[in-house]
């Protein structure tokens, strides 16, 4: 009997009947407490609902009890993925691999995994085995779709969108990657159409959902229905808060606000003159390229990139063996005043020695530019060990800042979190950017300030001044930063607008949303004044 009721609940589950699965499941649990198939269902259940967090347990048991099930150790393998437990998430996919090296759903959670991680290429070899032996496994299809979406092979994702789309009609990535197409060649009208009828479905994840509702909020927006596509924002930020604030709310992190906070106090009072910094050992200095998120970086660091004279890593923790020892550990602040010129002179060469891992070669330049925004927390750190270091310092209306990153999607962790609500992306920003500038005025730091209208409005002046700041001449090549970007196939929001050239249509987009920006003006307005913006 067992049997055949998690037979029944099988088939429920993947036909989108699960509230009939569950029912199936508890029943068969009643009988046998120990029925692996019926825990992963109902794991299963619970993780496609969006709680993750409850999905492990009840996996976490199926594989004790039975450790060579693949498909148990492929659904655990995606739900510690899903919670950041991105070790424990590699190890049970590899096992269901090393199980069968076929199986096609473990190939695409790995590779989904690894895309998380930053191996796109790594993800597109396991995509591509897994169609080698299931040439119709429309997820993996999909999933290769969505890679070249993001990498900007705009025709290569189209076909292969629609192929799985012609496997899986119903398949949501896949049509999540057509209306991001669609996005891209502004046929607004199409992704509103498209979208609501996935958000129709009745077996659409959480996450997806969250997907869905972000692309319609941008279709709106191209519409000019800008009320509608906030509402659309506000719903995809809702879901995406209640999926992760287990995860993300108040955790420990160089970035979160309790540390901002921390680092702010220390600029404050911090007595530079007993620090022992002029017997380090100079070897070279980098370049840091900060700002909030949104804040025109990813332009700049196109822009730079296709300089011949400069090395630019874009986005990889290069600071991150300082970061815990100095920042996050108990009693870390208190080490500034003490660090010896042997202890500073360990982390600088650590630091390099990530930033050449992270190029894959020794720099050669004759500048290096470390590009990650929300170094501009970091700068405290940076003037510790590299207080020749210089500075770029990109800003942007705050404004459309905050908007901006309201409205788009990021990868999530302790920051990006903080943008899933109107209030609390404000408040974060004025933490920031008061933590930017007390370090900026208070010690001697190296900064050229520079700000996005400006970059659009006259880019030959505004680049040749930020080359100048560098050591550099012009050259033509920096106005060629497209097929820079097209190059380097980026991770960030701004991948798809950086590739085309530059537009004036990103300028004053606040103004759209007002009334909506209405309750977090009064924290923004110092800084629309400090950077030389009108007031509303």
């Amino acid at each position: 009997m067992p049997a055949t009721i998690v037979e029944r609940a099988i088939a429920d589950y993947q036909n989108g009947r699960w509230a009939d699965a569950e029912l199936a499941c508890a029943d068969v649990l009643r009988r046998d407490p120990s029925n692996p198939d019926a825990l992963q269902i109902l794991g299963n259940i619970r993780a496609r609902s969006g709680d993750t967090r409850a999905a492990e347990p009840l996996l976490e048991r199926a594989r004790d009890i039975a450790p060579g099930n693949i498909f148990v150790l492929n659904s655990l393998g995606g739900v510690y993925a899903a919670n950041g437990r991105l070790h424990e998430a590699r190890a049970a996919l590899e096992a269901a691999l090393a199980i069968d090296n076929r199986f096609p759903w473990a190939l695409q959670n790995l590779g989904a995994l690894l895309v998380e991680l930053g191996d796109r290429a790594g993800a597109r070899r396991l995509f591509e085995r897994a169609l080698q032996f299931h040439a119709d496994h429309a997820e993996t299809i999909a999933s290769l779709a969505d890679l070249a979406e993001r990498e900007h092979r705009v025709d290569e994702a189209t076909r292969l969108a629609e192929r799985a789309v012609s496997v899986a009609p119903a398949l949501p990535l896949a049509q999540l990657v057509l209306a991001r197409l669609q996005l891209r060649r502004g046929d607004f009208a199409e992704v509103e159409t498209a979208v609501g009828r996935l958000l129709r479905q009745d077996n659409l994840s959480a996450g997806n959902r969250a997907a869905a509702l972000g692309l319609l909020g941008e279709a709106l927006d191209g519409l000019g229905r800008y009320q509608d596509a906030f509402v659309s924002f506000a719903a995809a930020n809702d879901i995406e808060r209640r999926l992760h604030a287990q995860r993300f709310a108040g955790a420990a992190s160089a970035v979160s606000l309790e540390t901002i906070r921390r680092l702010t106090a220390l600029v404050q009072t911090a007595d530079r003159a007993a620090w022992q910094n002029d017997s380090v050992e100079v070897d070279r200095e980098p370049v840091f390229l900060v700002g909030f998120p949104r804040s025109g970086t990813t332009l700049l660091d196109q822009v730079l990139a296709s300089h011949p004279d400069i090395d630019l890593l874009e986005e990889r923790e290069s600071l991150v063996d300082s970061v815990v020892p100095l920042v996050i550990a108990e009693g870390a602040l208190d080490r500034w005043s003490t660090l010896t010129a042997q202890e500073i002179g360990e982390f600088r060469r650590s630091y390099w020695r990530r930033v050449e891992a992270g190029l894959g070669r020794p720099c050669s330049r004759p500048v290096f530019v470390d590009k990650l925004p929300l170094n501009i927390v970091l700068l405290p750190l940076i003037y510790r060990l590299f207080p020749r270091a210089r500075i770029i310092l990109a800003l942007r209306d705050p404004r459309d800042v905050v908007l901006s990153c309201f409205k788009n999607r990021f990868a999530l962790n302790p920051a990006m979190f903080q943008f899933l609500s109107l209030d609390t992306t404000a408040r974060y920003y004025d933490a920031v950017m008061l933590l930017g500038e007390t370090t900026t005025t208070r010690w001697p730091l190296a900064v050229h300030a520079l700000r996005y209208e400006d970059v659009v409005g006259d880019f030959r002046a505004t680049i040749g001044g930020l080359l100048e700041f560098l050591g550099l001449g012009w050259t033509d090549e920096v106005a060629n930063y497209g097929e820079t970007a097209r190059r380097r196939k980026l991770s960030t929001p701004s991948a798809a607008q950086v590739v085309k050239p530059l537009y004036r249509s990103s300028l004053g987009k606040w103004r759209h949303y007002a009334t909506e920006l209405h309750s977090v003006m009064p924290i923004l307005e110092r800084w629309v004044q400090a950077f030389g913006y009108e007031s509303a």
